[in-house]
């Protein structure tokens, strides 16, 4: 008989109770204890996580969104006794924020041990990573060099004109052949600007890609680790919703067995 898993306001209880801290004893405990209740403070002002939520529904994203809701969380310290609190603080310290992420990390390690968990160690690494990335980009200026000539609304361009270009109908395009190969053509260039502005990744890396890792990307929140041919280390990247969809209806249109996404239309089988 299989037990119901338990709440997530449950699980941490269950580790403060549970959890060998080993040689810390009662400082460890305390310290833990403070990053568990900072913990489910956040999963309290989640969009859509609550105390009651089952652990089950904890995201592979955790660690990341926990320690980006650390930066910026609004947050009052408890002073000494008989004292008043703190005045408000709109951030944690870096050695709070350090110290509650360590905590986090030891709640994930006992929950694996319990099997309650929906994602392996493997995924929580490397969304973490995907989405560090991906907020850092946010966060900061974008120091690419391009060429002067190039204008800096040009990813925007690409996407409307290639949103723009038609996908003829039958009484547009009475030719079968012909018709085909202008839709199959025109979602292709719509899906990799898509790619190209979600991914930034190099148009040889791109035509790697198979449907299989994009069917991954899907299970994983958009996200993908792909080894780049010119220097052989792994592209972190995240596929957004608009991308997906894109890519999608591409093969959606198609009825090769080509396991790649991007071919040339004349040539099924082989990437472009």
């Amino acid at each position: 008989m299989t037990h119901p898993l338990p709440s997530i306001q449950d699980a941490v209880e269950a580790f403060l109770e549970d959890f060998d801290f080993g040689e810390g004893g009662q400082r460890t405990r305390l310290s833990y204890r403070s990053g568990a209740f900072a913990f489910l403070r956040f999963i309290g002002e989640h969009e859509s996580l609550k105390p009651e939520t089952s652990i089950q529904r904890l995201p592979s994203s955790l660690s990341a969104d926990f320690k980006s809701w650390l930066q910026g969380a609004a947050h009052s310290g408890p002073g000494r006794q008989g004292d008043e609190e703190k005045p408000l603080q709109r951030s944690y310290s870096p050695a709070t924020v350090k110290l509650y992420l360590q905590a986090l990390n030891r709640l994930l390690r006992f929950w694996w041990y319990r099997e309650w968990l929906s994602f392996s160690t493997e995924e929580e690494i490397e969304a973490r990573k995907a989405l560090q990335i991906q907020r850092s980009r946010g966060q900061r200026e974008r120091t690419q060099t391009r060429s002067p000539e190039v204008p800096s609304d040009f990813g925007d361009r690409m996407l409307e004109a290639v949103s723009e270009l038609p996908l003829p109908k039958v009484v547009e395009m009475p030719d079968p052949a012909q018709r085909r190969k202008v839709r199959l053509e025109n979602l292709r260039s719509r899906a990799l600007i898509h790619t190209l502005r979600a991914s930034a990744l190099r148009a040889s890396d791109l035509c790697d890609l198979t449907r299989s890792q994009i069917e991954l990307a899907k299970h994983n929140n958009g996200y993908l680790a792909i080894a780049m041919r010119k220097t052989g280390l792994l592209a972190h990247v995240v596929l957004g919703k608009d991308a997906l969809v894109a890519i999608d209806a591409y093969l959606k249109e198609r009825t090769d067995d080509s396991p790649w996404v991007f071919i040339q239309h004349g040539r099924t089988g082989a990437p472009p």
